[in-house]
């Protein structure tokens, strides 16, 4: 995915294929929750810290269907300095603006032999 910023959010669109398909015709919630993580850990690359997940709690609200454009938005809810976690929040939206998921995360920043 490419991601951009917009002042302190970063920001990505995703369109699902076929190929990411767990069940039923619906985007596996792996895909997503890797949408969702990946936005996430832009936010620390963003300020100059890559970041590794510590943890990821996700919402799933609605369902995803392959074809259909998806965007994500993630923005920082606790800063960090160098060395320290950061908090933060992501949202995937279907085009007509429905939650898709939810997510928060704990970053950390990654190890040096990373």
């Amino acid at each position: 995915m490419q991601f951009t910023v917009n002042g302190a959010r970063v920001l990505g669109e995703f369109t699902p294929t076929e190929l990411h398909v767990g069940f039923a015709g619906l985007v596996h919630g792996g895909i997503l929750a890797a949408v969702l993580d990946d936005a996430l850990a832009w936010l620390g690359y963003y300020h100059g810290q890559e970041t590794v997940t510590a943890r990821l709690a996700i919402r799933y609200r609605h369902p995803a269907r392959p074809g259909h454009r998806l965007r994500v938005e993630a923005e920082e809810l606790s800063g960090a300095g160098r060395g320290r976690m950061r908090q933060g929040r992501a949202v995937l939206r279907a085009d007509d603006g429905t939650v898709i998921a939810e997510a928060e995360a704990t970053m950390l920043p990654a190890p040096a032999n990373v």
